[in-house]
């Protein structure tokens, strides 16, 4: 009985001593591993500082820059390499790039400066000061966008008035040249003519005001061709944007040249 329990005391013995050494053994791997890893990461650093990884960091940016956040961490990636590397070969096409950056930064503050104040022109029905702000604004922008602000200021200066029929007949000559937008209804399609004949619409019982009437010409809308086609017997009634004016031989009379009309 003693030597099985001193057999098993000595086998406890040497088990321990080995897992003793198999944790010293694991520390000791362990303590290794974690200075490769703050060893690579040294490395890692060093890499990074270099002129040449600033240098590509920064055209990679600036490649799809296409705001001002991207464009200026371009150029702050630049100008670290200036800084940092005074004596790089990249810094000449750096503080190039770097001026380049800085004036589009420019255009787009004026860019966004001028819409601004076109914007707010515009909400005035100051007309001249947006006229005056996207000339200056043409060399910053595209063709696109100068077409687009240039339809903006047209649209917002000649906007269609919402007329009555009466005070037109009343009053044609001043509303020679202006854009109205009426609602009419359609008593007479003149095909040979390309316009229509209309009344006014009304909320009397016949749906139309019979006191007064506005030819109108479709010849230059753009889908002319469905006009065209459509009858009057029905009394259809349409909205209509055009320019009024006045018959050479009746001043009395006017008629619309209708840029747009819409059925209802």
């Amino acid at each position: 009985m003693y030597r099985i329990l001193i057999s098993l005391f000595i086998m406890g013995a040497v088990l321990s001593g080995c897992n003793q050494q198999e944790l010293k053994k694991l520390k000791e791997e362990n303590e290794s591993l974690k200075a490769k890893v703050v060893s690579l990461d040294q490395e890692l650093v060093a890499l990074k500082e270099t002129d040449q990884n600033y240098f590509n960091r920064g055209i990679d940016t600036l490649k799809t820059a296409t705001s001002k956040p991207a464009l200026q961490s371009a150029l702050d990636t630049f100008t670290q390499l200036v800084e940092k590397f005074p004596k790089s070969q990249h810094v000449p096409e750096a503080r190039q790039h770097s001026a380049e950056i800085k004036q589009q930064i420019s255009n787009m503050d004026q860019v966004e400066t001028g819409k601004s104040k076109l914007e707010a022109a515009l909400e005035t029905q100051k007309f001249d000061v947006a006229s005056a702000e996207l000339r200056k604004l043409k060399p910053l922008i595209s063709n696109e966008g100068y077409k687009s602000l240039s339809k903006l200021i047209y649209e917002e200066q000649n906007k269609p008035i919402e007329a009555d029929m009466r005070d037109i007949a009343a009053e044609p000559l001043h509303y020679v040249g202006k854009r109205l937008k009426l609602k009419l209804v359609v008593v007479g399609n003149e095909i040979s003519r390309s316009s229509f004949r209309t009344h006014p619409y009304s909320n009397n019982i016949t749906g139309l005001d019979p006191d007064v009437s506005v030819e109108v010409f479709y010849d230059e809308v753009s889908d002319k061709s469905t006009w065209r086609h459509l009858e009057s017997n029905r009394r259809p009634m349409i909205s209509v944007i055009g320019v009024f004016n006045i018959y050479g031989n009746d001043w009395s009379k006017g008629y619309i040249k209708a840029e747009s009309i819409s059925s209802l």
